[in-house]
């Protein structure tokens, strides 16, 4: 604890930055946001810890997905086990990946199917993305169960104006490539956008090459937004969006090597081994407003589907069809809800939102048959329920299960404006499960702002609750029945000030988590894919987050931030420790400029710097944990503007090929080098 004392003493002398905000609001110095609240509220109102990613920064970076540019974020650990379109998770300010909520126009994301019931990243690009809004730190309170850590919400453009056509062609090594195109208008209170994409990547192998695994992973991806609202009339306004995705993608059986049961070296590769993943999201909404506006109502229907095929194409080839033969082969995850909100504005300055929902989760999972190749008495195929190799059995049996979950919320919060200083949000939540029961939780917030200093004082504190996910508590899917809900306590204070006629802004604060019943995932003897989940009774995270934003002028911006995070409560040889967590860098820094050096060219320079962390291993026989070294990668982008319809522009991601691992055994990509051209129609 002194050590994180002195580091926040020395981050209040030098502060370092958050991606800057900006979002419908024509107000850029002050932007409305609407995620931590659910309500639209300018930014200087929010005492939460918000960052907003803008449509104009994902342009500049040319990135194609949501992952990598979420990367730059304070507090947030972005993890793919390998190239492009493997499993990809996102761990906020040190709570597991499942306990960040992730929206797309309000529809929850979260994948009640997955072995966490998290949301994996792999498949999401940035298409058709208006800006991306994260809350850090726990958000139950409005938002229910698995907003513990924080909410990443996704908002999609609207249809404008005239109608207007957009098409994108890029290309690069690793044989890759993506192509797309959108249709946008408004026309008579009608408003629409459509856009389609297809992107495809040679990519690299899973399994870390350097271990002996030359075999790459291709992956593909097909993506299409839809949305409209129309304005029946100036109070009634009906909205439906679409999203689907699709992932086509090589796996493998593990990463990098691992000795065999006779002693035999293997390595990870498999041809044969691939995913198939079909996402989609839709949501249908009414909003109306009553007496004069200062009532609101929404009344939205969500569905969320996930269906995933694993196979293997060649099963007589396929020798290192062991560890994954006996987990799902197909895989369904759909949710339902359906939310009723009020936004009731008392006065100017006092503001109550109550609300109801009913969310209901369903499972459905099945195996197919293997027959186990010659060489299963080297421990190449397992039984799933003992873990050792068969001896005389030669078939894996079949199976199949299903899971199903309901709950519903209640939900109430003020948000009250004393004297344009203070700002209070007080709110509750009571979720009804039906395995768990009722919890509540609730939160407040306040925000003091002191403009004859050009500073806000911010301070949160909040509960949280999360039911384990169906597979979690499922044992065909490696879960434990037994597993309790995860709950949280969760508190934050900082400052942020304004210099130099606010082109300047600096900032600093101080997270501190608790975790109680926090689910970790337990190896045996037989390796870190094998063993069992459990409860364990606490954990913490705490540490800093700091920023400094400078814009000297209007063809340059500098933007810095750096985080600390610092985990304790890892399960290791069958009790909890106070080693950190996995898959969490204790440091990380990031920093961007973008400089506009001619009228119609302009560049981005970003470079991320993490520290070593400790992630699952089969290195490790004893623990199954390895340390991962640290890291800097560089990239750079170009775009130039030959004219109002016409764009050209260049990626270099990793522009120093630097080698290094997010998780021990996984590959990552080396230099990637990226050229097209966009048009507007």
């Amino acid at each position: 604890m002194k050590r994180i004392n002195g580091l926040l003493a020395l981050a209040l002398l030098f502060c370092i930055q958050d991606v800057h905000a900006e979002s419908d609001s024509t107000d850029t110095l002050d932007p409305v946001v609407v995620t931590a609240t659910r309500t639209e509220t300018k930014e200087s109102l929010i005492a939460n810890t918000m960052t907003v990613i803008t449509a104009d920064e994902i342009k500049a970076r040319r990135i194609n997905t949501v992952a990598e540019i979420l990367r730059v974020v304070p507090g947030l650990d972005v993890l793919s086990s390998g190239g492009p379109g493997q499993q990809t998770s996102v761990f906020t300010r040190g709570a597991n990946s499942n306990q960040t909520l992730v929206l797309i126009d309000n529809i929850m994301m979260n994948d009640p199917s997955s072995p966490s019931g998290g949301f994996d990243f792999a498949n999401l690009q940035v298409d058709n993305i208006e800006r991306i809004e994260v809350l850090r730190g726990a958000a139950s309170a409005m938002w229910g169960a698995d907003a513990m850590g924080g909410v990443i919400h996704i908002i999609t453009k609207h249809g404008s104006g005239k109608p207007a056509f957009t098409g994108l062609a890029e290309g690069g090594n690793y044989n890759t490539w993506k192509t797309g195109g959108s249709v946008s208008g408004e026309n008579n209170g009608l408003n629409y956008t459509l856009s389609a994409s297809h992107f495809y990547t040679l990519g690299v192998s899973a399994a870390d090459t350097s271990m002996g695994n030359p075999e790459r992973d291709s992956y593909q991806n097909t993506t299409v937004q839809a949305r409209t609202s129309y304005l029946v009339t100036p109070d009634l306004d009906l909205d439906w969006t679409l999203r689907y995705n699709n992932g086509q993608v090589g796996l493998d059986n593990c990463g990098g090597s691992y000795q065999s049961y006779d002693g035999q070296t293997i390595t990870c590769d498999n041809p044969y081994y691939t995913q198939n993943t079909n996402e989609i999201y839709t949501r249908g909404q009414a909003k109306l407003f009553l007496f004069d506006r200062k009532w609101e109502q929404r009344l939205g229907v969500n569905l969320s589907q996930t269906n995933r095929q694993t196979s293997y194409t060649d099963q007589s080839a396929a020798s290192n069809i062991t560890s994954t033969s006996i987990q799902p082969i197909s895989t369904q995850g759909q949710q339902i809800k359906i939310e009723w909100i009020n936004f009731i504005h008392a006065t100017d300055f006092d503001t109550v939102t109550a609300g109801i929902e009913g969310k209901f989760d369903s499972m459905n999972a099945s195996n197919q048959t293997f027959t186990c190749p010659p060489d299963a008495a080297a421990g190449l195929c397992v039984d799933p329920n003992s873990y050792l190799p068969y001896s005389t059995q030669t078939t894996l049996p079949s199976n199949s299960y299903q899971g199903t979950m309901s709950n519903g919320g209640y939900y109430l919060q003020n948000e009250i404006n004393w004297l344009e200083r203070f700002q209070t949000t007080i709110g509750g939540r009571l979720d009804s499960n039906s395995i768990f029961g009722n919890h509540m939780t609730w939160r407040a917030n306040q925000v003091i702002a002191v403009p004859e200093l050009n500073n806000r004082i911010k301070a949160n504190i909040g509960t949280a609750f999360r039911p384990p996910s169906l597979c979690e508590l499922n044992q065909n899917c490696y879960g434990n029945p037994s597993l309790s809900p995860e709950t949280s306590l969760d508190w934050d204070a900082g400052i942020e000030q304004d210099l130099f006629d606010k082109k300047m802004k600096i900032g600093t604060l101080y997270f501190h988590n608790k975790f109680n019943n926090l689910i970790q995932w337990v190896a045996n003897d037989n390796g870190p894919y094998y063993g069992n989940l459990i409860n364990v009774s606490s954990a913490v995270s705490e540490g800093i987050e700091t920023f400094w934003e400078y814009k000297p002028s209007d063809v340059l911006s500098l933007r810095l931030n750096y985080t600390f995070d610092q985990t304790q409560g890892a399960w290791q040889s069958g009790t909890q420790t106070s080693q950190p967590l996995l898959n969490r860098p204790k440091n990380k820094g990031n920093f961007d400029v973008d400089y506009r050096f001619l009228e119609k060219a302009s560049t981005h320079l970003n470079i991320l710097a993490f520290g070593e962390r400790n992630t699952p291993s089969l290195m490790d026989n004893t623990n199954y944990v390895s340390q991962v070294a640290g890291y800097v990668l560089v990239n750079l982008s170009f775009n130039y503007e030959l004219n109002e319809q016409v764009s050209l522009f260049t990626r270099m991601d990793n522009l120093l090929n630097k080698k290094y691992e997010q998780v021990w055994g996984y590959g990552t990509m080396g230099f990637t080098g990226i050229s097209g051209i966009s048009l507007k129609l």
